[in-house]
């Protein structure tokens, strides 16, 4: 996959705490840091929504309906692929 250049701006004090973490807990550069912190927050968003189907599987949450076999078998697929894949 190929990467995509994003540019962004931050405020000095940002971008500051960000060299000081940066340096604190050992990253390469302030690159590397915000894409690992760009990379926790798409995986804590995933684990969220993947929490959410869940709970729709047990019927708790409201104004919902409950997911059929076949779409609960698709999201466990999805969710939990076999290994190698």
């Amino acid at each position: 996959m190929a990467n995509a250049l994003v540019s962004i701006r931050f405020a000095h004090t940002l971008l500051s705490d960000a060299q000081h973490i940066t340096e604190v807990d050992g990253f390469s550069s302030v690159q590397e840091f915000i894409r690992h912190a760009v990379r926790e927050a798409v995986r804590e968003r995933k684990l969220q929504d993947d929490v959410h189907v869940l709970k729709t599987l047990r019927g708790s949450v409201k104004d919902t309906k409950l997911m059929t076999r076949e779409e609960r078998d698709a999201f466990a697929r999805k969710a939990f692929p076999p290994q190698g894949e």
